[in-house]
């Protein structure tokens, strides 16, 4: 049985004539006869009975109407809601943390002005859970400060901004120039596991030898930079994220055997995942 079946029953059923149920279909009267006629062979029973010039539908008829009119009405909610839905326009961006806060509204105001009509989800995690996002198709774009792990995603260059080590300037005593061991008498303040931050200040302390005492590992961008704020330690924030106080000379960076650490924000996405339509604004912006 097809669907189809059930359509020309059901209107069969409204108009208990074949002829103009047959005009209403825009089909022939045999095509009408021919799939009723397999219905009852199908399901084994009479539907309708004829008396005289008139159709009335029987027991077995009445029974299979309501069920097929419960059919047909649930795929025409289905039909209505994936419509509207379609109609809705929407993109499911991601962005991580860096991003999140310095780049991430200048790039929303920048859609929403281009394309008022376009809706955007958005989700805002560290590395690591955006990157699980895109592998489980919970988003169909992201930018990305850091390095994926994935080789199912594929990266696009967008730009670069590099992490500076900073501190309070009471706590470096005017001395902003500092060889790699000299470091160790000070706390660090790190993100949190999974922060592609976390991991590159981790990488650069290696590279310099260096094992540090970690204070605290924080979640956020903007309550780490506080806490530098606050004296409580080191950190390594993007230069985006501090450059204004650097200015204003409320944090200093530490300069490390002119050492200079080098990163970049990507836009990424599965590579599977063809970037077309509504998803093209992203790259646009």
């Amino acid at each position: 049985m097809t669907l189809r079946h059930f359509q020309i029953f059901k209107a069969l059923c409204e108009e208990l004539n074949m002829t103009r149920t047959a005009e209403k279909l825009f089909m022939t009267q045999p095509s009408v006869s021919q799939a009723i006629a397999e219905l009852e062979s199908h399901y084994q029973t009479k539907l309708f009975d004829r008396l005289g010039k008139k159709l009335y539908l029987t027991e077995s008829g009445v029974e299979l109407l309501t069920r097929v009119s419960d059919i047909l009405s649930q795929i025409q909610d289905t039909e209505n809601v994936f419509q509207e839905k379609n109609q809705r326009r929407r993109i499911r961006l991601g962005a991580t943390a860096t991003v999140g806060s310095f780049v991430l509204p200048t790039l929303l105001r920048s859609i929403h002005k281009r394309d008022p009509d376009l809706g955007i989800d958005f989700l805002v995690g560290n590395t690591a859970q955006v990157e699980k996002a895109l592998l489980h198709a919970e988003l169909d774009i992201a930018l990305v400060e850091g390095r994926t792990t994935s080789h199912l995603l594929h990266r696009q260059f967008l730009l670069k901004d590099p992490l500076v080590l900073v501190a309070h300037p009471s706590l470096l005593q005017g001395n902003q120039t500092y060889k790699p061991k000299d470091l160790e008498k000070f706390s660090f303040l790190l993100r949190e596991e999974g922060s592609g931050t976390a991991e590159q200040a981790l990488n650069a302390l290696a590279n310099w030898g260096i094992e540090p005492h970690i204070a605290g590992r924080i979640s956020s961008i903007e309550a780490l930079h506080r806490l530098v704020l606050a004296k409580e330690g080191l950190a390594f924030l993007p230069r985006i994220a501090v450059d204004t106080d650097l200015k204003k000379g409320k944090l200093a960076e530490i300069l490390v055997a002119k050492t200079q650490i080098e990163r970049s924000f990507w836009i990424v996405h599965h590579a599977s995942k063809k970037i077309e339509g509504d998803l093209l604004i992203v790259k646009e912006c």
